[in-house]
């Protein structure tokens, strides 16, 4: 039974940072397609999903209400996020809040060299969440949201075969 459940909280942690990087691919696309509003709205959403995260596994109480800047602010105060990261943070808060607080009283110059600070920003906060926060194996931030699956992340030695079979005897 311990090991149905830590596997089935890797497989949920798993799950949640696909879903994460599905919002920064989404960013991707919409860089690609000249959208740079939606680009860097999207970049806030995948900053928001991962304080969500760390939020969650870090403290009971819950989330409810807590706007962007209330979550980055808490967990600053409580160091949950390391100081060669939070400017990072910022820099995507800014941006991302430019993309998706529109501005309708002038027109909006945007193009791809104003949004590659927060999309490189954002590769170094991901690489930090991936590697460091939830220590899984090294990851390239562009790697796609499909290649989040358990079975990438069996320990050398064992076959994936053997895996399965021991989850299913496990259940």
């Amino acid at each position: 039974m311990l090991y149905k459940n830590a596997f089935e909280q890797l497989q949920n942690v798993l799950t949640e940072i696909g879903e994460i990087k599905a919002d920064l691919q989404k960013a991707y696309d919409h860089k690609k397609q000249e959208d740079y509003e939606a680009c860097l709205w999207m970049l806030r959403n995948t900053l928001e999903g991962i304080c969500k995260n760390i939020y969650a596994n870090e403290f009971t109480t819950t989330i409810n209400g807590l706007e962007l800047r209330q979550l980055i602010r808490k967990l600053e105060e409580t160091n949950k996020i390391p100081g060669n990261i939070l400017p990072h943070v910022r820099t995507v808060q800014t941006f991302g809040n430019y993309g998706s607080h529109p501005d309708n009283t002038k027109k909006r110059e945007l193009n791809e060299k104003m949004v590659q600070p927060p999309i490189t920003s954002m590769e170094v906060i991901m690489a930090w969440f991936i590697n460091e926060y939830h220590c899984l194996p090294e990851h390239n931030s562009k790697d796609s949201a499909s290649d989040f699956n358990l079975l990438n992340y069996i320990p050398l030695g064992i076959t994936k075969a053997a895996l399965l079979a021991f989850i299913k005897i496990c259940q």
